[in-house]
């Protein structure tokens, strides 16, 4: 039936949902939309929402289901905001309980966790309300840890100029002093120059501020006789140190490793100093990545000190 194809058409943007109040405005009769609930053909996901036949369950869907209950006064908020938007702060998987924002003096019955704010703000990411960009990482600095919320924001910042844009106008908004983290994420921002382009790179940097040593050049291109050679992401230049942080999700692809090798061996040709870290390495071990770097640092420094030749 072509009132049927209309709701279909509704729930395919919906993860598989579609709300009471959508299939009536489709032009279903209430006693076709209860006459599918009894049969057990639409099934219940909330008050008034249903999840219709061939549809997978899913986070998304779990989280939609409320906010469609409330349509359009409910947004997914805070880390379930954080992971429609693939901020990098949080862990693998989904987070739970799933947080739902509604504007106060609203009620919403449902198993997520419901918050209610004065200013409410929607947005829709990938098919999914959320609070705008910029709100969510307000939200989170409150609740995050310094590395967390750097990670987050530099994630962020990945999206484009509007997003840097958009944060900056929200802070205004705020006063100068309030809740916690705000001012760490106002910093932040402040320093944020746009050239990381990974999490783990954002952790990388913090090691090398631990080894104390000087602020390294971002996303350097290694040349040597008028050929380039590798985009590297940290180096200093007159030392032809390079630190090069390698994330399993592109760097263990093969074609990309043998890439990464051969970059590495004719950076040493030319007399450059590739030091390679791992996710892994700077979670599980930062003490010893931090070591090494300083060691050959100041070896290299040394050497141009006295102006002898580095022996790798």
């Amino acid at each position: 039936m072509a009132r049927d194809a209309l709701v279909l058409d509704v729930a395919k943007t919906q993860w598989g949902l579609v709300s009471r109040k959508q299939a009536l405005a489709a032009g279903m009769s209430v006693w076709s939309v209860d006459q599918r609930v009894r049969s057990g053909e639409w099934a219940p996901m909330g008050s008034g929402v249903y999840r219709l036949p061939g549809s997978a369950e899913t986070w998304h869907q779990r989280a939609m289901a409320p906010c469609l209950q409330a349509e359009p006064n409910a947004v997914l908020t805070r880390r379930s905001a954080a992971y429609v938007w693939r901020l990098d702060m949080l862990k693998k998987g989904p987070p739970e309980p799933i947080e739902v924002l509604v504007p106060r003096g609203h009620r919403l019955t449902t198993h997520a966790d419901v918050r209610f704010t004065r200013r409410f703000e929607r947005g829709v990411y990938r098919s999914m309300p959320v609070t705008p960009l910029s709100r969510t990482l307000i939200d989170l600095a409150t609740e995050l840890t310094e590395t967390e919320l750097e990670m987050a924001l530099d994630s962020a910042m990945r999206m484009g100029p509007k997003a840097m844009k958009a944060l900056q106008g929200k802070l205004k908004e705020l006063p100068s002093k309030g809740r916690s983290g705000i001012e760490a994420l106002r910093e932040m921002l402040a320093a944020y120059d746009g050239s990381l382009d990974s999490a783990l790179e954002v952790l990388v940097r913090k090691c090398i501020f631990a080894a104390g040593l000087p602020k390294p050049v971002p996303q350097f291109n290694v040349w040597h006789n008028r050929r380039w050679i590798a985009r590297v992401d940290f180096a200093w230049p007159k030392l032809k140190l390079v630190v090069q942080a390698h994330g399993l999700k592109w760097h263990l692809n093969r074609r990309r490793a043998q890439i990464d090798w051969r970059q590495n061996t004719e950076m040493v040709a030319a007399d450059w100093h590739p030091l390679t870290t791992t996710w892994k390495e700077i979670n599980e071990h930062p003490a010893r990545f931090i070591a090494a770097l300083r060691g050959k640092y100041e070896k290299l420094l040394s050497a141009i000190t006295r102006s002898e030749p580095v022996i790798c």
